[in-house]
C-alpha cells in the first residue's frame, strides 16, 4: 500500500473514533444514543474463547430456537384445549402460527450464517466475502434506546475496485455463538493477518482475554 492510501486509511480512522465517541446525554430526559465499540474492547472480557481451529462456521442457535417453538407450541395447544376453544380469536392463531413457523425454520436451518477463515469475512447478507487485509476497522453497534438491546456488526474496509472505504454492517440475531465471541475470533484474525505482514512469530502478538 502506498503512502497515501496509508494517509487516506489515518484519517478514516481519526473521523471513526470522533464519529462513535459515546457523549452521554446531556439533559436526564434526554433519549440515550447507541454505543460503538470496537470489536477488540467487545471482545476483551473474562471469558475464553480461544479454540483449536479458528476456521469458524457459524450457525443458527438451533437449541435456542427449538425451545422457542417449543414453547409455542405447547401454548399454542392450550389454546386449542376443549375449555378454550370457543374463546379462540381467530387472528391470534393465525399469528401464533406465523411465529411457531418462524422459529421452526430457525431450528432447522443449518446454512452458515457467518463464516471467519483465512481468505476473510463473510455473513449470509453480504454478496462477497470481505478480506482481511483489506479490513480498516471493525464496531459492535450496541443499541439500549429502547425496550429492548439490539447489536449490529459494522465493518468499515477498502474497496479496491472502485478505490474506495466501504461500510458493511450486521446484526448478529439468534446464532449459536455469543456477539463477544465473534467479535473475539473477528480480532483474532485481523491479529493473524498483521503477523504476516510484519512478519512476526506467532508468540508475538496474540489475543489473551484478561
Amino acid at each position: 500500500m502506498n503512502r497515501e492510501f496509508e494517509e487516506r486509511k489515518r484519517k478514516l480512522l481519526e473521523y471513526l473514533k470522533e464519529e462513535y465517541k459515546e457523549e452521554p446525554p446531556q439533559r436526564w430526559w434526554h433519549s440515550k444514543k447507541p454505543e460503538y465499540k470496537t470489536t477488540w474492547d467487545f471482545a476483551n472480557i473474562n471469558e475464553d474463547y480461544r479454540r483449536e481451529d479458528y476456521n469458524v462456521i457459524i450457525r443458527n442457535d438451533k437449541k435456542g430456537a427449538a425451545s422457542s417453538a417449543a414453547f409455542l407450541f405447547l401454548l399454542f395447544a392450550w389454546m386449542f384445549y376443549p375449555w378454550n376453544f370457543k374463546n379462540v380469536n381467530p387472528l391470534s392463531v393465525m399469528f401464533m402460527m406465523v411465529i411457531l413457523i418462524f422459529h421452526l425454520r430457525q431450528a432447522f436451518d443449518r446454512r452458515p450464517k457467518v463464516i471467519l477463515d483465512a481468505n476473510g469475512l463473510w455473513t449470509h447478507k453480504w454478496s462477497v466475502q470481505i478480506p482481511w487485509h483489506l479490513i480498516v476497522a471493525t464496531y459492535i453497534k450496541e443499541d439500549n434506546t429502547g425496550e429492548d438491546k439490539y447489536f449490529e456488526l459494522i465493518v468499515h474496509f477498502y474497496d479496491a475496485w472502485e478505490d474506495e472505504f466501504c461500510e458493511a454492517s450486521y446484526k448478529p440475531t439468534g446464532l449459536e455463538v455469543s456477539n463477544q465471541a465473534l467479535a473475539y475470533y473477528i480480532e483474532y484474525w485481523k491479529m493473524e493477518i498483521r503477523k504476516k505482514e510484519l512478519h512476526f512469530p506467532d508468540e508475538v502478538l496474540e489475543i489473551t482475554p484478561l
